[in-house]
Formats: C-alpha cells, structure tokens, sequence
C-alpha cells in the first residue's frame, strides 16, 4: 500500500475531474499474500489540509482489499464450477441415454430367445441367456446409480 500526498496535483485525472483532496490511500486488490494484484483500490481523504490516513487505516484497507479480493475470486470460481456442473449433467444425461437404449436391445433379444425356443435352447446356451439378462440388469442399474447420484450432485 501507498500512501500519496496530494495525488490531485500528480495525477491528470484527478484534475479533470476537479477532485480535490488531501491524501490518496492505493491498496492492491490481491486475493492472496503472495498473490500478483488484481488492480488497486484508492482510497481518498477530505477535507483538503487534513490528513487522515494512519497505520491502522492502512491495515484495516488492505484487509477489505483482500477480503473483496478473495470474494471477488471464490465468485468467479463457483461461476466456473456451476458451468461444469451443468456440462458434467448433460454428458451423464446422454452417456445415459446412450447406454439404455443398446441394453435394452440387448435384453430384449435374450428375452425373445427364452420365449421362442425354450426347449430348443440347451442347459449351456440357457445359461448364458442368463448371463446376459444379469449382465444387462447390473448395467442397467449402474446407470440409473449414475443419473441418480448425478442429479444429487
């Protein structure tokens, strides 16, 4: 942090404006000690002749500087992370979607083989129809797990 004694006679901008003040207050807007700042706060004093800015002051800005820093990131990062949660909801929708629909062709095929040739089918072949059908049961349930945890997330 910077403390500047009129800034208003420095600075172009300040003139323009027609602002006129005492002491100017630069606080680095930095989410983290170690951090590269963000950009600055300024922070200004009035009446001109008085100045207003001491060690406390200054302690206490740079703590809202970092404090509006650090919200200002953790904002920006639940943004980011509300947007892959949307994506991450529409990829296990489809993947979803996608898996069901060759199962169930699957699980309907070895259902029609039990259905027309029950008798024709031997002790082996019975077998892995059943197999299959709880091959494609437990397939099935892990995608509904999936839909399910996804949609708690």
């Amino acid at each position: 942090s910077i403390v500047l004694s009129r800034p208003d006679l420095k600075y172009d901008y300040f003139r323009s404006v027609g602002l006129e003040f005492t002491e100017g207050l630069v606080v680095p807007f930095t989410p983290g000690l170690q951090s590269k700042p963000m950009g600055t706060i300024w922070v200004i004093s009035h009446p001109p002749g008085r100045h207003h800015f001491d060690a406390e002051d200054v302690r206490v800005m740079e703590s809202l500087a970092h404090f509006a820093a650090s919200a200002y990131c953790l904002s920006t990062a639940r943004v980011r992370a509300d947007g892959l949660n949307r994506e991450h909801h529409g990829v296990v929708a489809t993947v979803s979607e996608e898996m069901r629909t060759p199962l169930n062709t699957i699980a309907g095929s070895a259902y029609l083989l039990t259905l027309e040739s029950e008798s024709a089918l031997t002790e082996r072949q019975a077998e892995h129809v059943e197999r299959i059908e709880k091959a494609v049961k437990l397939l099935l349930a892990g995608v509904d797990g999936l839909s399910v945890s996804a949609q708690l997330a």
